[in-house]
């Protein structure tokens, strides 16, 4: 078993070497390289361009992915689902009518 001064004593050693890693050092060009390329990587949001009335709610999934919220509800031989996906701009809302695109909106976040 530890005692309490041997644990207060490697607290401090581990927080030493933790402050020792943490000081600034100069990029080497690898890392100037890599920040580069990680800079240069362009990101595409999904957008509802592609969505159109009749689609399948799978056609739908494979463009925008999983969504992040799904609603579905039943009335008689009527099934409506509505599903939104959340992006870094805004909500992507679609409403599917047994299983097929009805409508469909984009909703930006406001600023």
């Amino acid at each position: 078993m530890f005692s309490v001064s041997r644990l207060l004593s490697l607290l401090l050693i581990c927080s030493t070497l933790v402050a020792c890693d943490n000081s600034q050092s100069p990029q080497t060009a690898s890392e100037d390289t890599l920040q580069g390329q990680i800079a240069d990587v362009t990101y595409n949001e999904p957008t509802t361009n592609n969505i159109q009335r009749g689609m399948s709610e799978k056609d739908v999934a494979a463009i925008l992915g999983d969504a992040t919220l799904i609603q579905t509800h039943t009335l008689d031989e009527l099934i409506i689902t509505h599903r939104d996906w959340a992006t870094k701009s805004g909500t992507i809302s679609v409403q599917f009518q047994n299983g097929r695109v009805q409508f469909n909106q984009f909703t930006p976040l406001s600023k």
